[in-house]
Order: C-alpha cells, then sequence, then structure tokens
C-alpha cells in the first residue's frame, strides 16, 4: 500500500481488539477441537502463545524481583530493565499509574512472586498455556508429529518456542550468551522463510521486477536463491559477514547461474555494480546506530538511479499500522486477535534483542524512519511479509529534496 494512504487510514483508525464474542467462541471451538480437527490446530496453538510469555515473564520478575516491588536497582542496565518492564505492562502483569509512572505487580501475580504458591484465575491459565507450548516443542520435534501440527507453520512454533525460553535466563546487569549458540537465529529464520515469507518475497520480485538483485546480510542465501529464479533477475548477490554462512550459502547457489555470495560487511566487501532493488531482513538490530546509518549510506550509493531498497522488519511501534493493513485486507475480529498476540511475539522479541550478546539493538518504527530521511530516502510503500502480519516489506527510494 502506498504508505501516504496506509499513515492517513492510520490516524483514522479504531481498534478493534480483545478475545470478546464470536472470537472468543471462535477460539474456544480452536481449542476444543485442534486433535479432531486439524485445521484448528495453527489457532489453537497461537491463542496459548500469550499466556506462553506471560507466564516466562512472570517467572524472570520472581527471580530478579522476589519482594515483588518494581523499582529499577543501581547495578541494573536501564534498557533491558525497561523493556521488562514495558513487555510486562502490555501483557497486563505489570500497572503502570498514568498520574505517577509508578508499576506494581496486578494482584495474582503479585501473590503468585511472594508466595510461589499455586493462584487460579490468569496465573493459572498461563501456567497451563506454557505447559501446552512446551508439549508443542516437543511434538514438533518428534519424528512423526500429529496432524494438527503438520501444517505450514509447524516448524516454525517449535523453534519459537525454543527461542522464547531464552528470555528465562537473562540477567538485569549484563547481555548473556544464547545457551543454543547463534546459528539458532540463523536457523529461526530461514524456517520463517520457507513456512511464512516466501511467496511474499515471490510477489515483491515480480511486482518490482528487478533486473539485479543485492541482499544485505543474506545469511543462508534463501531470499537471493528465490531472487535469481525470478523471470526479470539476471544477476543476484548476497552479502554474509560470516565466511561459513556465507561458504554454506554458495554451495546451494551453485547451480544458479548469475547467483553469488561474498562474505564480509557490506561497506567493505568490494562491489562495483549498482542495483535496482537491494534488500535487507531481519538485519539491522545485529548493528550499531551508526553502522545502521553507515550500511543505508552504502545501499544509497549501490543503488541505480531508480533503484529501490526494501527491508523486512517487525516493527514494536507499528502496531496502529499493522490493524489498519487487517482491515484493508479484510480482516474480520480473529484477524485483529491473532494480529494482538503477534504483537506479544514482537514485545518478546525485542526483549531478546536487548539480553542476548550477538544482537545490538532493538529497531522501532520511528526511528528507522527517521535514519532513512537522515540518509536522503522516502518511504513509498509498505506490505505485509507474512500473513500473521507479523512482519512488512518498507520499501523505499531516493528523496526527490
Amino acid at each position: 500500500m502506498r504508505f501516504e494512504e496506509l499513515d492517513r487510514q492510520r490516524q483514522q483508525a479504531a481498534r478493534q481488539n480483545g478475545l470478546t464474542g464470536e472470537v472468543a467462541e471462535t477460539v474456544r471451538n480452536a481449542r476444543e477441537t485442534y486433535e479432531q480437527d486439524p485445521t484448528q490446530g495453527t489457532l489453537a496453538v497461537i491463542s496459548r502463545i500469550r499466556g506462553f510469555i506471560r507466564h516466562i515473564v512472570t517467572g524472570v520478575i520472581a527471580k530478579h524481583f522476589p519482594d515483588a516491588r518494581l523499582e529499577h536497582r543501581a547495578d541494573w542496565d536501564e534498557d533491558i530493565y525497561r523493556d521488562l518492564m514495558v513487555m510486562a505492562a502490555r501483557l497486563g502483569v505489570v500497572h503502570v499509574d498514568a498520574r505517577t509512572g509508578d508499576l506494581w505487580l496486578e494482584p495474582q501475580y503479585r501473590e503468585l512472586v511472594l508466595t510461589g504458591k499455586d493462584v487460579s484465575g490468569q496465573a493459572a491459565e498461563d501456567e497451563a498455556d506454557y505447559r501446552f507450548m512446551l508439549e508443542v516443542a516437543e511434538l514438533g520435534s518428534s519424528e512423526e508429529p500429529p496432524k494438527w501440527l503438520l501444517g505450514a507453520d509447524a516448524g516454525y512454533f517449535p523453534i519459537m518456542v525454543r527461542y522464547f525460553r531464552e528470555i528465562e535466563k537473562m540477567e538485569m546487569t549484563h547481555r548473556v550468551p544464547m545457551s543454543r549458540g547463534t546459528s539458532f537465529c540463523s536457523d529461526l529464520g530461514e524456517t520463517a522463510f520457507l513456512s511464512f515469507t516466501h511467496p511474499t518475497f515471490e510477489q515483491l520480485i515480480s511486482d518490482l521486477a528487478p533486473t539485479s538483485f543485492l541482499d544485505v546480510g543474506c545469511g543462508e542465501g534463501y531470499q537471493v536463491a528465490a531472487a535469481a529464479k525470478a523471470a526479470s533477475v539476471e544477476r543476484a548477490l548476497g552479502v554474509e559477514m560470516d565466511p561459513e554462512v556465507a561458504a554454506s550459502a554458495n554451495t546451494r547457489l551453485a547451480e544458479l547461474p548469475g547467483a553469488e555470495v561474498r562474505a564480509g560487511n557490506v561497506n567493505s566487501v568490494a562491489i562495483d555494480d549498482e542495483f535496482d532493488l537491494v534488500f535487507g531482513c531481519y538485519m539491522l538490530f545485529y548493528m550499531e546506530r551508526d553502522d545502521q546509518l553507515a550500511m543505508l549510506r552504502k545501499v544509497k550509493e549501490l543503488l541505480a538511479p531508480d533503484g529501490v531498497f526494501v527491508l523486512c522488519q517487525y516493527f514494536p511501534d507499528f502496531t496502529d499500522f499493522q490493524q489498519v493493513m487487517i482491515e484493508n485486507a479484510g480482516g474480520a475480529g480473529i484477524q485483529h486477535y491473532i494480529g494482538d498476540v503477534v504483537n506479544s511475539c514482537i514485545d518478546a522479541e525485542v526483549l531478546l534483542n536487548q539480553i542476548l550478546e550477538h544482537f545490538r539493538s532493538g529497531i522501532f518504527w520511528h526511528e528507522y524512519k527517521a535514519m532513512l530521511e537522515e540518509v536522503g530516502f522516502e518511504v513509498s510503500e509498505i506490505r505485509p511479509a507474512d500473513p500473521l502480519f507479523y512482519s512488512h516489506y518498507v520499501v523505499a527510494r531516493r528523496s526527490e529534496t
């Protein structure tokens, strides 16, 4: 959608949220019938994700705030503390006083933190959702997953469970290494592409019809391969920092004419050509802000005069745009509900960006748009990158001024 029109609708739109009425009935039916009706499996799992995350966050708070006093402490990292509190507030675990800004735990979560005893209500439902998601991870990794976990997204949810559980190991004072190794994130990105974004990426390439394609931070080269197979593309180049990953990608691309991956930083790798389309996917959060700006300036240099830069990314402060896109796609109440669940996942990803060693920063829409403008780009279009409206393609061109 053209960005100007999307922004206009965002400003006019009223959010439609909540698990009520027909949405509640739809979710309840999915939970009751998914084992007999495999088509309900995805919704049955999605409906448990927020409780799963909420249980994790409550456990982290119990560990670091055993007295239930949510005050920042002198030796704690302010960004980690802030993002944890923001996430807890959005999940309904923490209440924020609008007048004073004071934070406190909602009553049942306070009781759980202080006593460690079983409680009823939402906290108990959260624990049940947590155990359900652990079972999903186990079943999804088995040799013969049940039929209700055999949809296109079956491979994604078990990996997502393991990823979000990294939050359980977080420290308030410093970043921690990912327990499963950094290659885990590549696996997660690969699964997300194969399960969700492959069709939209192919449509993007078809619509923009570039002759030349460059992927900045291409990982294993899945988008490079997909672009190389497009009718319009004569050359598809990827740049990847990790030399082992770059070598693996080149092995995959060996039989695709005009496709190649080079190891190194896009700012230092020798690239003499201009490209009709420069692409980046889930890569900015591996970079400091100064490096992000340097990368965007380099991208501008590498673009052909009428070229476009497309970033595939999720943003925690993109909710209003997301809801308008759901409306424009004909989304009903259940799509808005799923969008809200997705936003809880995005909040979890932002916290992970803050607490894991190999990340450098979270990416926010208002900051990214400001960086584009600083470098001399303007956003021309935004389109969903997946059917869950989790991430989006932000299409940018050189500013006319």
